[in-house]
């Protein structure tokens, strides 16, 4: 059996074996993402997740970076963080609830200040890999 899976783009493949008869929809992540700190605080960028259909979170994703940033460092973390989608998404249904998330965490070299970027790829464990850009500014 095949789940849907609907990511920004509406791609449909192939759910993992652990996820059959579940529809998975909507992956949290967007092709660019921008955050902004303060010099040398560390501050996180991004909470890498997936929700299934009935709300209950996928394994957490595998990362690899091809990219470091150049003025500062990054750290990966499990976490789990509550829902928090726009109306409009499929899955704001499940706001509120609890879900199994990666941080992806950015802290500046101290007295840097300007802009800060990376490139990671996730694998989500579902066939594909997706590429995650970050630009950071920092003041």
């Amino acid at each position: 059996m095949r789940a849907k899976i609907i990511l920004a783009s509406l791609c449909v493949v192939a759910a993992p074996a652990w996820a059959q008869g579940q529809q998975i929809l909507h992956f949290d992540s967007s092709p660019q993402t921008r955050a902004s700190t303060f010099s040398g605080n560390e501050t996180r960028v991004a909470a890498l997740n997936y929700v299934l259909s009935d709300c209950s979170s996928g394994p957490r994703p595998d990362i690899k970076i091809l990219r470091s940033p150049a003025n500062g460092d990054l750290r990966f973390v499990p976490i789990t963080i509550p829902l928090a989608r726009r109306a409009t998404d499929p899955l704001a249904k499940c706001n509120g609830k609890i879900v199994n998330a990666l941080g992806v965490f950015y802290k500046s070299k101290e007295g840097f200040t300007g802009d800060d970027a990376f490139l990671i790829d996730a694998d989500y464990k579902l066939g594909q890999v997706y590429r995650h850009s970050y630009i950071v500014s920092v003041r």
